[in-house]
């Protein structure tokens, strides 16, 4: 009987121990503000798009993504394929510079550390060409930002096709428009990933300018 009641009690206090079974995670989102405790920074993420963290150890920190989509141009017809606008935030411990690190992201990509995680995730880390290159400030600190295209074929509706009509869909030829942010604060190197489609890069570059502007470091970590 006492083998049996501590049987019951161990299986009970499993069960409802919060503590048990509970993954760390990356960050916390709470008022809209994206939190992550290990590296000391926030940011506000902007209306309209939603966050999410991932499980440790991960050097991807946060994914975002929108989830009210403006239609313009080809992407208003409704049978259109359309690419979710994104945002990776990632960071690396590592020797490099700024510098070096952004030519190892453009040049070589394979060598980088957790190599495997970015090029499955990152569209911009293969097959993409470079458009331009400026400078940010991130919370005072200066970072890379490195604008990019990605070639990729779509799905888009036939405005000369008629009504009811089995197949009124073309492939053409479009590009993913976004950029890198590259930035370094003491070892940690931080890569921000941000991509959607052309027609729509602007107003979404707006978005992702906002986020920028309300990153902060957390002070007493300096």
């Amino acid at each position: 009987m006492k083998l049996k009641l501590l049987l019951i009690f161990s299986i009970t206090f499993v069960s409802v121990n919060p503590l048990w079974g509970k993954a760390d995670k990356t960050g916390v989102i709470e008022k809209n503000i994206f939190t992550d405790s290990k590296y000391n920074y926030q940011f506000t993420v902007p209306d309209n798009w939603k966050a999410k963290a991932e499980k440790e150890p991960s050097p991807i920190r946060a994914i975002l993504q929108k989830t009210k989509i403006e239609r313009y141009g080809s992407a208003s017809y409704s049978q259109t394929q359309i690419s979710i606008p994104s945002m990776f935030v990632c960071v690396e411990t590592i020797s490099l510079d700024v510098d070096s690190f952004c030519k190892l992201i453009l040049e070589n990509p394979k060598k980088l550390p957790n190599a495997d995680i970015y090029l499955y995730r990152l569209e911009f880390l293969t097959s993409s060409e470079v458009v331009d290159r400026g400078k940010i400030q991130v919370d005072s600190i200066t970072a890379q930002k490195i604008y990019l295209k990605k070639r990729y074929f779509k799905p888009v509706q036939d405005p000369r096709a008629g009504y009811g009509e089995p197949d009124n869909t073309t492939l053409v030829e479009d590009f993913l428009l976004g950029f890198l942010v590259v930035f370094k604060k003491e070892d940690k190197v931080y890569l921000i990933h941000c991509s959607c489609d052309r027609e729509i890069f602007r107003i979404n570059e707006e978005d992702w300018n906002r986020l920028f502007s309300s990153w902060k470091f957390n002070r007493s970590s300096q």
